[in-house]
């Protein structure tokens, strides 16, 4: 039975990975790759904060209660993530990462507006 509810529960949270590995892309096209290294540097943290966790929850008291109590965390945690996403994900394009429009890449006039004024010759010295 156990074995069946781990292999339902890994092969379930595809469903999660579809969900959000994909959001990068429409957020920021230009960016994904950033976007996917930030999010991935932070869901490391609970891999090496868990058993740091566990270890001090089961250490002086191993007991069945107290693994109840980390998977209770664990589902909290996991419960908490997806309200978190439903709540605030958005699947639109972010302004900070949508290419200039061709009005803002018009080249800039460095020339002054008198310089059109004046004479060609009045712009080079006689030798």
């Amino acid at each position: 039975m156990a074995v069946l509810l781990i292999s339902l529960s890994v092969g379930t949270a595809s469903f999660c990975s579809a969900g959000f590995n994909v959001n990068h892309l429409d957020l920021a096209p230009e960016f994904a790759g950033t976007l996917m290294g930030i999010s991935n540097c932070a869901a490391t943290i609970p891999g090496f904060l868990g058993p740091q966790l566990v270890g001090l929850l089961t250490n002086s008291n191993n007991t069945l209660g107290q693994w109840k109590v980390i998977f209770y965390i664990s589902g909290a945690i996991y419960l908490f993530g997806a309200v978190f996403f439903v709540l605030f994900s958005d699947g639109e394009e972010q302004p900070w990462s949508k290419k200039p429009t061709a009005l803002s890449q018009s080249p800039v006039n460095v020339i002054p507006n008198d310089y059109h004024h004046t004479k060609l010759q009045d712009q080079v010295p006689n030798y």
